[in-house]
């Protein structure tokens, strides 16, 4: 009995975790993002680490507890249920000329809110260089490029939730709150 009931656990967590790598249900996960959001750019990490970054503006689509845990160097936080009608009146000045790259966790919550601005606003008033970082910050962490808290390098990423922190390979590195060196 203790040996089916082990047995069982074990294919409820095998099932619970999917098929593949981490790697391979982001990478998953970003096919049905393209789907979904087909007006949208996508840049990978590695093209991302490529552009000078006198030329970008990053935008963290996350809440603000997600974004306080750790962000991209640089990164404008904005709020997943932001208005894009919005977005220009605020930005618009500072993005003149500059290459945007917006980013979540995995891609969904920034792919939307692209998607969005890319339906309302004209083709000149916002550059033809937005994109979607492919798997989000969650590939980013898990390629081990660098983050930050108050302009401290850190590892600690915030997991969005149980579910969606599966996706990263460092569980040790999960945190739910900032941690600060003192």
């Amino acid at each position: 009995m203790k040996k089916t009931l082990i047995l069982v656990l074990m294919l409820i967590c095998v099932a619970a975790n999917g098929d593949g790598t981490l790697s391979n249900r982001l990478e998953s996960i970003h096919s049905k993002i393209i789907t979904d959001y087909d007006t949208v750019n996508h840049l990978s990490a590695e093209q991302f680490s490529q552009i000078d970054k006198g030329t970008l503006v990053i935008f963290d689509v996350r809440e603000k507890k997600e974004y306080e845990v750790s962000h991209i160097d640089g990164a404008i936080q904005i709020h997943p249920d932001f208005q894009a009608g919005e977005f220009l009146p605020i930005y618009g000045e500072a993005i003149k000329g500059k290459t945007l790259v917006f980013y979540c966790s995995v891609g969904r919550r920034s792919s939307k809110l692209l998607s969005e601005i890319n339906q309302i606003v004209h083709a000149d008033d916002v550059p033809e260089a937005s994109y979607n970082l492919t798997g989000g910050i969650f590939h980013w962490h898990n390629m081990q490029k660098p983050l930050i808290n108050l302009e401290q390098t850190t590892s600690a990423i915030h997991p969005y939730n149980f579910y969606w922190g599966r996706l990263i390979e460092n569980k040790s590195a999960i945190s739910y709150s900032p941690t600060f060196a003192l």
